[in-house]
């Protein structure tokens, strides 16, 4: 068997990883098919200790993750351990992207439907202002006027600030 036909057959062989959530220098993932093989996550810590930029990796075979403390892009330290073909990873791609970027990405998509379907009297900080002026009222009629009714309506005055 040639060098290119054993590393093809030990792709198809390598465990599948999750990433269950990255910050930058924090990233915990998940190999399900692997839970409970001490010898599996010892091998894989070991490895991925050695590699600069990677400052310390926690196995914990019984729940089946690894949380890598690194240095290093998200996207290379994936690629790294397919490379040093310690495991691949299930659809890094939606992972990779902050989730800030999701939920701004998310919020600005609202908007413009609002708008859209609203002919542009209105986006998404004036329905989240009324409805916010609509709950501090229900709570007002529930005798809740101090505490709740007027946080909620202090919100909605201070995300129409601006707008009048």
């Amino acid at each position: 068997m040639s060098a290119k036909q054993s590393r093809a057959a030990s792709a198809i062989d390598r465990p599948k990883a999750e990433v269950v959530h990255s910050l930058p220098g924090r990233m915990r993932l998940r190999l399900d098919a692997r839970r409970g093989d001490e010898a599996f996550f010892d091998r894989v810590a070991h490895a991925l200790g050695e590699v600069p930029g990677i400052h310390a990796v926690t196995a914990r075979p019984f729940t089946g993750s690894l949380l890598v403390f690194h240095a290093l892009d998200d996207a290379a330290l994936l690629a790294l351990c397919a490379e040093l073909d310690l495991f691949d990873v299930l659809a890094a791609e939606a992972i990779l992207e902050p989730f800030a970027v999701r939920v701004a990405r998310g919020a600005l998509d609202l908007d413009a439907r609002i708008k859209s379907a609203t002919g542009d009297r209105l986006d998404l900080t004036s329905t989240i202002s009324g409805g916010l002026l609509v709950l501090a009222g229900v709570q007002t009629l529930r005798g809740q006027i101090m505490s709740p009714a007027i946080t909620l309506a202090f919100q909605a005055a201070s995300l129409m600030r601006g707008k009048f």
